[in-house]
């Protein structure tokens, strides 16, 4: 039995809580994620290389925090009422929630940031929604600036990229 395994089966057992229309899926995705994350981390050699690995990550985390932390200061009060803990939580929901895409409404980031700032912190909708929209522009979206004149530096169009698709595809 591998050893990765265990937490695994642990995790999936919280699923049982769920209905099971959902059950099963929610495993089966559970499941692969969990695989995946355990075969990366074996894949790291050394204890050395796992705190290079992680000296990294915290490079960068730190900026991220940052300037999440400056934009709710920003936005004066209650929004700099939040303290480090929220704001981390706040970041970890904006995360989160970039990995749905909601039909219509776009990306779940801006609705999940938005659900934490009301219901959990208590900030009004509006202020809500333009930290929203905003911490989507810094945290996101600035990649932009120096990675379209990257891109065209390297050749990249927008006829290039529908070409890839295709083939790809």
């Amino acid at each position: 039995r591998n050893n990765a395994s265990v937490p695994i089966n642990v995790l999936l057992g919280f699923a049982r809580a769920l209905p099971e229309r959902y059950r099963s899926k929610f495993q089966r995705m559970l499941r692969r994620v969990l695989e995946n994350f355990t075969a990366t981390l074996a894949s790291i050699e050394s204890i050395s290389s796992f705190v290079v690995c992680a000296a990294f990550s915290v490079l960068v985390w730190i900026p991220v925090i940052l300037t999440y932390w400056t934009v709710t200061r920003a936005f004066g009060w209650p929004m700099s009422s939040l303290g480090l803990g929220g704001v981390v939580l706040l970041m970890a929901a904006s995360i989160t929630g970039s990995l749905a895409q909601l039909p219509a409404v776009g990306g779940g980031t801006q609705l999940a940031t938005v659900l934490v700032l009301t219901k959990l912190f208590g900030i009004p909708l509006e202020i809500a929604t333009t930290a929203a929209i905003l911490l989507w522009v810094m945290g996101f979206m600035i990649v932009l600036i120096p990675g379209l004149p990257l891109a065209a530096r390297e050749g990249l169009s927008w006829q290039r990229l529908r070409y890839m698709v295709k083939t790809e595809g």
